[in-house]
C-alpha cells in the first residue's frame, strides 16, 4: 500500500500531466483556427477580385419607422429637392423706328420767269426790328436753312423785322425776310423769302405754269423749277409758313438738303 506521501505525489504527477495535454490542445486548435482564418480571407479575396471590386464597406440598411395607423415599419424615402431652372434674362425688344420717308423728286422745265409787282408802301417808322430768336417764335417754325460751307452770310447787311402800322404799335401788315448766302464770285448763291400764311412776293423769277408735277420731300408738296440756264427755283407751304427759293450753281443734292434744312 501506498502511503501519504506515495499518494500525494501520484495525484500530483497525474494533474501535471492533466494540464500539460490541455495545454497541448490549446495550441493545437490555435494553429487551426488561425489556418482556417487565412484560408477565408483569401477565398474572400479572390471573390472580390473576380467580381471586380476591392472595397469593403458596411451595408446601410434603410431607417424603418412605426406607422401610427397600422404599426408596420414603413421605409423612409430619401428627400429630393427640385432643380430650380437657372433664370435667362429678359429678352429686350429693339426700339421700333418710324420708317424714313423716301424723297420724290421732279423737275419741272421752266421756259420763262416773270416779274411780280408789290404794291405795300412801307414805311420806316412802322419797322419793328427782331432777332432770328423771336422771329423763329413769331413763325412757329425754322426759317433759316443750312447752306453750303463755301457760301458767305449776307443776312448782316439786312435786317430782320416786321411791319406794324401806326410807328410799329398797330397790326402787322408786312412781315416778310429776305435771307442771302453768296460766293464772292457770285457763282453761287442762294435767296431764300419767307412770310407767314401764304407765299411770299418775289420780284422775279416766279414758277409761272399752271399745271406743275410737285416733288415730296419728308412728306411735303415742295414744287421745283429750272431755267434753260440752271437756275433753281423752289415754291411750299410747310407749317402755315411760306417759302421761296431763287439758287444758282447749287447741285440738285444740295439744293434737296437746304429744302430738307427747313422742314426739320
Amino acid at each position: 500500500m501506498k502511503n501519504c506521501e506515495e499518494m500525494v505525489g501520484s495525484l500530483l504527477r497525474r494533474r501535471a500531466e492533466y494540464e500539460e495535454n490541455r495545454r497541448k490542445q490549446r495550441k493545437t486548435m490555435l494553429r487551426l483556427s488561425g489556418a482556417v482564418c487565412s484560408l477565408a480571407l483569401v477565398v474572400f479575396i479572390g471573390a472580390g477580385v473576380n467580381g471586380g471590386w476591392w472595397i469593403i464597406s458596411e451595408p446601410v440598411l434603410p431607417t424603418v419607422t412605426p406607422t401610427q395607423s397600422t404599426g408596420e415599419p414603413t421605409e423612409v424615402q430619401p428627400t429630393v429637392w427640385p432643380t430650380v431652372a437657372p433664370t435667362k434674362p429678359p429678352v429686350t425688344e429693339p426700339p421700333v423706328t418710324e420708317p424714313v420717308a423716301v424723297n420724290h423728286i421732279v423737275i419741272n422745265e421752266i421756259d420763262d420767269t416773270s416779274n411780280q409787282l408789290m404794291y405795300i408802301a412801307l414805311w420806316g417808322d412802322d419797322f419793328v426790328s427782331m432777332t432770328e430768336a423771336e422771329l423763329r417764335d413769331y413763325y412757329g417754325t425754322e426759317f433759316v436753312p443750312e447752306v453750303p460751307e463755301d457760301l458767305a452770310d449776307l443776312r448782316r447787311e439786312t435786317a430782320l423785322g416786321i411791319f406794324r402800322r401806326d410807328s410799329g404799335t398797330g397790326e402787322i401788315y408786312h412781315d416778310q425776310q429776305h435771307l442771302t448766302w453768296t460766293t464772292e464770285d457770285f457763282s453761287r448763291c442762294i435767296n431764300v423769302t419767307v412770310r407767314k400764311d401764304r407765299l411770299p412776293y418775289q420780284f422775279f423769277a416766279l414758277l409761272t405754269k399752271e399745271e406743275m408735277e410737285t416733288s415730296e420731300i419728308r412728306g411735303v408738296e415742295v414744287s421745283i423749277g429750272q431755267t434753260e440756264y440752271g437756275t433753281w427755283l423752289v415754291e411750299f407751304l410747310y407749317q402755315d409758313v411760306g417759302f421761296r427759293i431763287v439758287a444758282e450753281g447749287l447741285t440738285q443734292d444740295e439744293l434737296v438738303a437746304v429744302i430738307e434744312s427747313l422742314l426739320d
